[in-house]
């Protein structure tokens, strides 16, 4: 039998004798013990330490028990993967729950302009019923918006593009 001394210190195995094979011989010797053993072809057993020691200590073991909730997303968190969003500030002004306006609000959320790869306004708000790109040929952003033409792009409550200039507006700080 091969061990380290440290392996084996300190642990205690009974008297073995009779006739066993490799096998039983090192069962008997180790049964009681973590110590795990492994026969070569030439009959030597080698002695190892147990695979993933636990350290022993006078702490109970607690029982197992269930935690019911509800997860708090915040819908500004970068790493919140949700689609769901219940609350807009932005476009009622206040912190009222969709559910509770008087208003048609969507929500287009971060994580959906993520997995699309959205680039510009236009793409995040094919996502938005009722609001359609006019196609433009590159040359600023004209929206239908429930079957009425509309340029008018606002950002922050303000007119963009009141300078008359049209332009494309990119999704980079959406």
């Amino acid at each position: 039998m091969l061990y380290a001394e440290q392996t084996a210190a300190g642990i205690k195995s009974p008297r073995l004798s009779g006739n066993y094979t490799t096998k039983e011989a090192a069962d008997k010797l180790l049964a009681g013990s973590d110590l795990l053993y492994q026969i070569a072809d030439n009959g030597t057993v080698t002695v190892k330490p147990p695979a993933k020691s636990v350290p022993k200590s006078d702490t109970p073991t607690l029982t197992a028990m269930t935690v019911t909730g509800e997860a708090v997303q915040d819908p500004n968190d970068p790493f919140n993967r949700s689609y769901t969003v219940i609350n807009s500030s932005t476009a009622t002004k206040t912190g009222t729950p969709i559910m509770d306006t008087s208003v048609s609000v969507q929500v287009v959320p971060r994580t959906v302009m993520d997995d699309q790869k959205t680039t510009r306004v236009k793409d995040a708000l094919e996502n938005v019923s009722g609001v359609r790109a006019q196609p433009t040929l590159g040359y600023g952003n004209g929206f239908i918006i429930r079957g009425f033409r509309n340029n008018r792009v606002y950002r922050n409550g303000l007119l963009a593009n009141a300078d008359g200039f049209p332009s494309e507006y990119d999704a980079g700080n959406l």
